[in-house]
């Protein structure tokens, strides 16, 4: 049933994915620079959080399969805002960059496949590539310039909205 929790379960995610994966991929090839070993793969489970609201956000997250969703509460109800697909990088940025606490939760829609860039790595890579916190931003804004022109991506948002989780 379509308002049903479990109906994300059963989704099929290339649905979703599209030809954008590779090409967020391809854009954000800057990865490729790190040593496989730096990079903090993980493995989350539905429902599982990655960022709380009111904590200062000091990871970045590279969605490699799976969705995460951006959300907020408003009378003990989820407000989705945004859903991050494989490729996409999920990150409450104004908290990141500044230190403030985050006004949003994130959090695993399904099982997903993420990489984990916390502070350390990040000051690390932008110390060792002169451009690296540019083109990490750069990848942020075309990501979600792009998704505003993705069909696909519009559909899931309207879909996920109206069922309210």
């Amino acid at each position: 049933m379509i308002n049903s929790p479990d109906y994300f379960k059963k989704f099929d995610m290339s649905v979703i994915t599209t030809k954008h994966q590779k090409s967020n991929f391809d854009h954000f090839s800057i990865l490729d620079t790190i040593k496989p070993q730096n990079l903090q793969h993980q493995k989350i489970t539905e429902r599982e959080k990655l960022l709380e609201k009111g904590t200062v956000c000091n990871k970045i997250f590279l969605v490699k399969k799976g969705l995460i969703k951006q959300y907020t509460l408003h009378k003990n109800k989820k407000k989705v805002q945004n859903l991050f697909r494989d490729g996409e990088i999920a990150t409450n940025l104004r908290s990141y960059l500044n230190g403030d606490n985050s006004d949003f939760f994130l959090e695993a829609i399904a099982g997903s496949e993420i990489i984990v860039l916390d502070n350390q790595l990040v000051l690390s890579l932008c110390c060792q590539i002169p451009d690296f916190q540019y083109k990490l931003i750069q990848f942020i804004n075309k990501t979600e310039a792009d998704k505003l022109k993705d069909t696909n991506f519009l559909a899931l948002m309207a879909l996920y909205k109206n069922l309210g989780n």
